[in-house]
């Protein structure tokens, strides 16, 4: 009998740390997006909600590749109403999304990207506006270790045969400090968990992802 004690205050299932808590996070989010009740939809909110409820991000969005072949921001947390509306009338094609002229990124994982407010273009308004009116930089950082208002993180999503589903977007951190790397790459594991969730919930909802006329 002690040694059953042992073991089951060993191997409980109350979490210990918070590793163990985020792993309860991600089992949950599987086992609700893997529910064929749960809508797409439901689902990228839940993931939004998910990351940022267990990350350091105040903002999370996800956009996925849309029936009309445009990749187009659908769920989001914690956005002010106008950069909702200004992500919502944004829409890229494939080429767009990989531009690395148009969008210059500093690679910090396997599917994630770096995207500092040094590198806005200078004509794209509704991408300032989207991402909160951010003021580009007239001197360089001087604390190497700030998440400044305008930087974000892309996650990016593939599907079985490595084509690009979408993206998370990750921006302002809860204490203007750089994410943890140990963040970065759970949020890339989750990306990864529940990429072929979305694309079979894609196939089955055809047609039903893309936003409704005015939108």
């Amino acid at each position: 009998m002690e040694f059953i004690g042992h073991l089951r205050d060993m191997y409980s299932i109350i979490p210990k740390d918070e590793n163990e808590r985020i792993m309860n996070e991600i089992r949950a989010l599987i086992e609700f997006a893997s529910d064929r009740r749960n809508p797409l939809m439901k689902i990228l909110e839940r993931l939004a909600k998910t990351i940022n409820k267990m990350f350091e991000f105040k903002c999370v969005s996800i956009g996925l590749r849309c029936e009309d072949g445009y990749f187009r921001y659908l769920a989001f947390v914690g956005h002010p109403k106008e950069s909702v509306e200004a992500l919502k009338r944004l829409k890229y094609d494939l080429h767009q999304m990989v531009d690395y002229d148009k969008f210059p990124n500093i690679r910090i994982g396997l599917s994630a990207q770096y995207h500092p407010v040094e590198s806005f273009p200078g004509d794209a308004q509704d991408e300032f506006v989207a991402h909160h009116r951010p003021k580009l930089l007239s001197e360089p950082r001087t604390n190497l270790n700030e998440f400044l208002p305008g930087d974000y993180i892309d996650i990016f999503m593939h599907g079985y045969e490595g084509e690009l589903l979408g993206w998370i977007e990750l921006s302002e951190t809860k204490d203007g400090r750089l994410p943890s790397r140990s963040s970065v790459r759970w949020i890339e594991l989750m990306a990864d968990a529940c990429s072929p969730i979305i694309q079979n919930r894609m196939r089955l909802e055809r047609g039903l992802i893309l936003p409704k006329e005015g939108e």
